[in-house]
């Protein structure tokens, strides 16, 4: 149910995040209106325009604050008002009514619950529009105004929803993207280290691997697993545990490059890789890396240091070789160190990988 419920609301947190824009754009037109009913010296509908553009501020103040349900409500109740106002007014030709039309994408994008009352709105919403038209197409309008008015006001309102209907499709589209973004980042990092997961690195090891072959570049795998770690959780607690892990995911990460590679590869153990250097390259940075693990302190809940260390194996690409091949060696080499006391580097020779 869960998995089932996701999309729904990934839609309901876009939707939450446009509908402010929304309020500022009806807001906006509406403060048009003003200025075009002055014209048309339609004092009533200049009257209701203030009164319009202050719902949509309130509409926006709300879902600023998160209520939804309560500045979609406003804003739908405000449509459907002055749409019958101004066709009441000064006649349907006028094209108030398309705004109704407008609002009928806005409630289907929402995140509005449960579904048959959104289906029930856009209904709803539909029987309005056809039922004014029905009503009002061929009567005479309450107040009478020139034809060059009426036809002015018909066609900057045709133009009007069309824009706005453009403009909130691209601000839409913009938080889509935006969201998307955020969701492919969440899927390619670690929770507890922000560091890139298995799966990331593996894409990015791939994309390497195929660079690699049709050039001369090298590349290293540095498999770091720490020493001793289950002993860190059992003495301090996992609390503890996930700190050492942040606090050396930030060392390893400081000690690299922006175009070396780190990911999370298990429990406690990362994988780096470095493109564009040599052994004796290698060999240092995981040097430099097994350093600045051993300096670190972590404190305990109770206050008490913990130290930290790890084991260390480098492991270079070689000529017709797997990536997973080479991963296997670093891996086997630094499993050996562990068992030799930890807290070296070694370079993997023709181990074979567990």
């Amino acid at each position: 149910m869960r998995l089932a419920m996701a999309p729904m609301e990934a839609q309901a947190r876009i939707f939450a995040r446009v509908l402010p824009w929304i309020c500022v754009v009806a807001g906006l037109t509406h403060v048009l209106f003003l200025g075009l009913f002055l014209w048309a010296k339609v004092y009533v509908l200049v009257v209701f325009n203030v009164a319009s553009v202050l719902a949509y501020v309130a509409a926006f103040l709300l879902a600023r604050r998160g209520r939804t349900e309560a500045a979609i409500l406003l804003a739908a109740g405000e449509i459907v008002v002055h749409a019958v106002l101004a066709t009441t007014v000064i006649g349907w030709s006028c094209g108030f009514g398309a705004y109704i039309v407008l609002a009928l994408p806005v409630l289907v994008v929402s995140g509005v619950r449960p579904r048959a009352f959104k289906v029930a709105g856009v209904l709803c919403l539909a029987a309005l529009y056809l039922g004014l038209d029905a009503a009002f197409a061929g009567r005479r309008p309450a107040m009478a105004i020139a034809p060059f008015v009426v036809s002015s006001l018909h066609y900057f309102n045709a133009v009007a929803v069309m824009a706005i209907l453009s403009l909130l499709a691209a601000i839409y589209a913009y938080v889509i993207e935006q969201t998307q973004g955020a969701l492919r980042e969440l899927a390619s990092s670690d929770s507890l280290t922000g560091l890139r997961n298995r799966r990331a690195m593996l894409d990015l090891m791939h994309y390497a691997e195929s660079r690699l072959q049709r050039g001369p570049e090298s590349l290293f795998f540095i498999m770091c697993d720490l020493d001793r770690f289950k002993a860190i959780n059992d003495a301090f607690g996992h609390a503890t545990g996930d700190a050492a892990l942040q606090a050396v995911s930030r060392a390893l990460a400081g000690c690299l490059r922006s175009a070396d590679a780190i990911a999370r590869w298990g429990g406690e153990e990362f994988l780096v890789m470095l493109a564009g250097t040599d052994e004796a390259g290698a060999v240092l940075v995981a040097e430099r890396m097994r350093r600045a693990v051993e300096e670190l302190r972590i404190v305990s809940p109770t206050g008490r240091s913990v130290r930290v260390t790890m084991s260390v194996g480098v492991a270079t690409l070689r000529p017709q070789e797997t990536a997973e091949r080479a991963i296997a060696r670093a891996d086997a080499a630094q499993y050996r160190v562990k068992g030799e006391g930890g807290n070296r580097v070694v370079v993997a020779g023709d181990e074979q990988g567990a």
